[in-house]
């Protein structure tokens, strides 16, 4: 069976249709980038490591407590990442994903530290 792969013409007009949804915030223009040249070139994009954070920076993104955040751990609606002994990370995307599924609404990127 023959390889297909995506004709340079409809990767540009698969851009100009996105572009709307990047200026929104809708689609990441990195994200688009790497999925389309992988289908240029009939690969599977290959997937990016966890965003892994800290506690205090999963609540600060769901705008909750840390104590909220562990027991939305512990019914298992967001999974951790065991670094060292007794230290934990969570994946930045999964609670982006938990988010969107929770809300319906996509979030904003945070740029607060947290303590």
């Amino acid at each position: 069976m023959k390889d297909h792969q995506i004709s340079e013409k409809t990767i540009v007009q698969l851009r100009k249709i996105a572009e709307p949804f990047i200026s929104a915030g809708i689609i990441c223009k990195e994200e688009l980038d790497i999925l389309l040249k992988s289908a240029k070139t009939n690969q599977e994009p290959t997937p990016k490591p966890p965003a892994l954070i800290s506690r205090a920076k999963g609540a600060l993104i769901l705008g909750i407590s840390t104590r909220s955040l562990d027991r939305i751990l512990k019914d298992g609606f967001l999974s951790r990442v065991q670094v060292g002994k007794r230290s934990i990370r969570l994946d930045q995307r999964e609670i982006e994903k938990y988010v969107a599924e929770n809300t319906g609404c996509n979030l904003i990127p945070v740029t607060g530290e947290a303590k």
